[in-house]
This record gives C-alpha cells, structure tokens and sequence, in this order.
C-alpha cells in the first residue's frame, strides 16, 4: 500500500504531500517516516500525519 507523509496543519491534499512510501501498514509507513525524519515519535506526531494514499488524492 502506499502512505504518505503530511505536515499536520497544511492539509490532506496531493500537493501536502512531503514523502510516500510503499510499505506493507500504517505502522511500517509510519516507523519508516519517523526514522527518515529521525524524530521522537512524540515529536513526529506533534507535526506530521501518516495517511494511506489513494489514486484519487
């Protein structure tokens, strides 16, 4: 599936989109953005959101 990476107060839209992933849940997607950011998870969580990425958005 594929997962994107948003700051959390720009919007869920296809141009918000920081990064995306290809991984297998939401948990994999996020690990893998909090070490690319190499944040703590509390600090990640304070400002991006994680979300599945459809071929509409």
């Amino acid at each position: 599936m594929k997962f994107g990476l948003f700051i959390k107060h720009g919007g869920i839209s296809r141009e918000n989109i920081v990064f995306t992933t290809y991984q297998t849940s939401l948990e994999e997607a996020k690990k893998h953005f909090i070490n690319l950011k190499r944040l703590s998870k509390e600090k990640f969580d304070k400002l991006f959101v994680v979300m599945e990425v459809k071929d509409a958005l």
